[in-house]
């Protein structure tokens, strides 16, 4: 469902299983390693890694996408956005180009 991007049906799951504390565990746990996947596509990509605005771009594009998902699918619940943070953490830090591509989009 999250490679699909199928936010209705998640959000279905997710109304289902949130009075269920270990199954929301697990829905975060397959949230993250989903986005830590595509993140590492981004950062690893080789047209990405020759353009900082390009990077860059696909980055917010990517981070935009995940907020939308955690606000339509998951109602903003912060377990979500926890892990979203440190799976973003993850595959930034693993390219080292990461901050001078952010800077230099800002500049």
């Amino acid at each position: 469902m999250f490679n699909e991007r199928k936010f209705d049906q998640l959000k279905a799951m997710f109304n289902v299983f949130k009075e269920v504390p270990q199954s929301v565990d697990f829905i975060v746990r397959k949230m993250k390693d989903f986005v830590v996947v595509e993140g590492n596509k981004i950062v690893s990509n080789e047209s990405n890694l020759k353009d900082p605005i390009l990077f860059t771009d696909k980055l917010l594009s990517f981070k935009q996408e995940i907020d939308s998902m955690i606000n339509l699918a998951f109602a903003d619940d912060s377990r979500f956005e926890k892990a979203r943070d440190s799976s973003f953490q993850n595959f930034m830090l693993k390219c080292k180009k990461t901050p001078h591509f952010i800077a230099y989009y800002c500049d």
